[in-house]
């Protein structure tokens, strides 16, 4: 029992029923949730061919990207290294190392892992430049102009999800871990189900409008739902890789869950220059010293008591304006859709948040993560609160009801996991 890739070894008393795993990933998974061999009760016998049977290629090749790793980190600590052989990702850094050592060092390895060949790097594919046609002001200061309806990407002609009927996810992928995709498929799909996804939230990414395209052939609470979603999954994972393809690589690696989101909401990682108005005489301003100050797609809260109180700061003044006795007002570019990274913080996560001129979001889902391992709670638009763990399967479970008198701090938490990002949509 390793700690590489356990449940947290948090369980004095593991109680597993081995019989129930499909594959070695599963029931390894299932052992290394318990602390110790004596407090370890397996229910029945099981085959066990499940766990001394032929490695898989996944895991020799797991096996030879560790060997490879090992010599990589002795000659960095010995100070033999080529600065540019540790690259971005583990494929890249062992291809570069392979480049450059040109020796058959796999001869000397354990034979069943050997003398094969390692997987080659497919590179980038350059996909044109996606542009933003949707880009809304709105400041806080703005009171004027009628609302448009917005256009909303989910058919009405869909069937609706019946009362009884939990929302679905995509399941996990031993063989090429997926909770990072899975969790944001299972948000994403949530609210394209409770609310529709605009044409602004479906146009952020070539990953983003592949997997609400996708939505649109599902059919809410049939049989092949969750079967459905995973092709989904596997749909947008593809076109992120074929786009960024360093940054994710295939196997049984994870991914940079803040990378993966800013990527998904075609972010680049760089800040731009906060744009204020005087709110008098409506003179604009641009200041770099107010970045902080912006509201956007993704943003991040470390030191406060809530999210909507994070908000709330943000539409406060940030100055006097030099030309009158006005105050000065960061411009924000408020979106269909809007991310808050919490990352373990002890922040409460806002059920609703108010962004003035009586608009507000909704909490909609929660992405959290803890030994090495994503998942989600959804919030549907009736309030209900469901957990998925794509790997129990694809139906998400009843977990609560969003209402006065839920706890909020039961939020932060979910089954030993911490909250890394929550989700919002605006209300309509």
């Amino acid at each position: 029992m390793t700690d590489y890739s356990a449940q947290g070894k948090t369980r004095d008393w593991n109680v597993v029923d081995i019989t129930e795993c499909n594959s070695f990933q599963g029931a390894y998974t299932c052992l290394s949730r318990g602390t110790s061999l004596r407090g370890t009760l397996v229910l029945r016998p099981f085959d066990e061919s499940l766990l001394n049977g032929p490695l898989d290629g996944a895991l020799r090749q797991e096996y030879r990207e560790l060997n490879y790793l090992d010599a990589i980190t002795q000659l960095r600590y010995d100070g033999k290294l080529p600065d540019q052989i540790v690259q971005k990702t583990r494929g890249t850094t062992i291809a570069a190392y392979r480049a450059w050592k040109k020796s058959n060092e796999e001869d000397a390895w354990h034979p069943k892992i050997r003398n094969e060949l390692f997987a080659d790097v497919t590179p980038a594919v350059d996909l044109p430049p996606f542009k933003n046609p949707l880009k809304r002001k709105n400041a806080q200061i703005d009171q004027h102009g009628v609302k448009k309806k917005r256009k909303v990407g989910a058919p009405k002609n869909l069937p609706v999800r019946l009362m009884w009927q939990a929302p679905a996810g995509p399941a996990w992928d031993g063989s090429d871990y997926s909770c990072a995709y899975d969790v944001w498929t299972t948000i994403l799909y949530s609210i394209w189900d409770s609310y529709g996804i605009t044409k602004e939230v479906e146009s952020l990414s070539p990953a983003m409008e592949a997997m609400v395209g996708g939505f649109a052939a599902l059919t809410p609470g049939s049989i092949e739902e969750g079967s459905d979603l995973t092709q989904v999954r596997n749909r947008w994972r593809q076109t992120l890789r074929l786009t960024h393809h360093d940054e994710y690589p295939v196997g049984v690696e994870g991914a940079d869950m803040v990378t993966l989101s800013r990527h998904l909401l075609g972010m680049e990682l760089k800040f731009g220059d906060a744009e204020v108005e005087c709110s008098t005489c409506r003179v604009r301003l641009v200041r770099s010293d107010l970045r902080h100050k912006l509201l956007g797609l993704y943003n991040v809260v470390t030191d406060d008591k809530s999210i909507d109180n994070n908000v709330k700061q943000m539409f406060e003044p940030v100055g006097i304006c030099p030309q009158c006795p006005g105050k000065l007002l960061v411009v924000h570019e408020l979106r269909d859709l809007m991310c808050y990274e919490v990352m373990g913080q002890d922040i409460t996560l806002s059920p609703a948040i108010d962004v003035g001129l009586r608009e507000y979001y909704r909490l909609a889902g929660i992405i959290y993560y803890g030994t090495f391992h994503f998942v989600s709670r959804i919030i549907t638009k009736a309030a209900k609160i469901y957990y998925h763990d794509g790997m129990d399967g694809t139906s998400a479970v009843f977990d609560g009801v969003l209402n006065d008198s839920y706890d909020l701090s039961a939020l932060n938490k979910c089954n030993g996991r911490s909250a890394s990002i929550a989700i919002y949509i605006r209300a309509v």
